[in-house]
């Protein structure tokens, strides 16, 4: 695996931080079906015109083989998993338990990825890789233990439950990326991906259109959404072009960033403090990348020299 393959999955996870902020506010005067239609809506028609831009037709891979219907199955069930299933399940999740509950339990992504990996994808995990990946998993804690107070004592069961029940569509999506790569241009992969979670979510914006009143948007709530569209853009774009070169262990532990960037980004917009449990959480995590991605300081020091 070459390093800008690395470079691409550690964006793709950081721009969950991207969506997950700019939603956070969103989610109290919006319903989440409104939310995500049009969040992959939006990102699936830009990804589109680029495509038609760039004559890149949806139809077609790279090997100059029309698309079949059973890669459009396979193509369904990635967006089914990483994009309909996982979020409605983490955004209702978060309806009923806190943030930092949250992402103490979606820290086991790590090890979920791994664990499937072994089990459809046949790879082996090495002492360092395990280590790796309970080294991301450990930082990941530290970071919402810093975050934590008392209401986390208070936090709902079954919210903590959807939750957990969504890292394993999230886990899915990586391994199914992995399973069967079907040679689409990473930009095609993306529009595809993000139309068909848009046609997921129609039907449940049409069932609770009669129950929407009048929606007041305000100039910086269509900030907000367009930062959303972006970050959704920006996953599914990188995550294509880096999933297919490194193995499942490698992107499981990029999965890493997503709440390590979550919680830079809220320091950073939302005003939210940095405690030290945090910030050894942090460094916890970006060893634990370095580590496991075999990219020592030093070789990258003496790269860009």
């Amino acid at each position: 695996m070459k390093s800008r393959h690395f470079i691409y999955l550690c964006i793709a996870q950081f721009a969950i931080g991207i969506t997950v902020v700019s939603v956070k506010s969103l989610v109290i005067d919006f319903p989440i079906a409104f939310l995500l239609f049009v969040r992959f809506g939006c990102s699936g028609l830009l990804l589109l015109g680029l495509c038609m831009h760039q004559k890149k037709p949806l139809t077609v891979n790279t090997y100059g083989r029309k698309i079949s219907f059973n890669d459009m199955l396979l193509l369904s069930s990635q967006a089914l998993c990483g994009g309909f299933l996982f979020n409605m399940l983490m955004m209702n999740g978060l309806r009923y338990t806190s943030a930092s509950a949250a992402g103490i339990i979606s820290s086991t992504t790590p090890a979920m990825i791994a664990i499937l990996s072994i089990w459809l994808l046949q790879e082996k995990l090495d002492r360092k890789k395990i280590g790796t990946i309970i080294l991301a998993i450990i930082g990941i804690m530290f970071m919402h233990l810093g975050e934590a107070g008392d209401h986390e004592v208070a936090s709902n069961l079954f919210g903590n439950f959807l939750v957990l029940l969504a890292v394993i569509p999230e886990a899915m999506f990586t391994i199914l990326a992995k399973k069967h790569q079907l040679g689409l241009p990473p930009i095609v992969n993306a529009a595809i991906s993000n139309l068909l979670n848009a046609l997921f979510f129609a039907p449940l914006l049409l069932s609770i259109l009669p129950t929407i009143t009048v929606l007041d948007i305000s100039w910086f709530q269509l900030m907000q959404m367009g930062w959303m569209i972006v970050g959704g853009i920006l996953f599914y774009s990188f995550w294509y072009l880096g999933v297919p070169h490194a193995p499942a262990a490698t992107a499981a532990i990029t999965t890493a960033i997503a709440p390590l960037s979550i919680t830079l980004l809220a320091i950073v917009f939302l005003g939210e403090s940095l405690t030290l449990l945090s910030l050894v959480g942090m460094i916890l995590i970006l060893l634990s990348i370095l580590y496991g991605a075999n990219l020592p300081l030093k070789r990258l020091l003496i790269r860009n020299q």
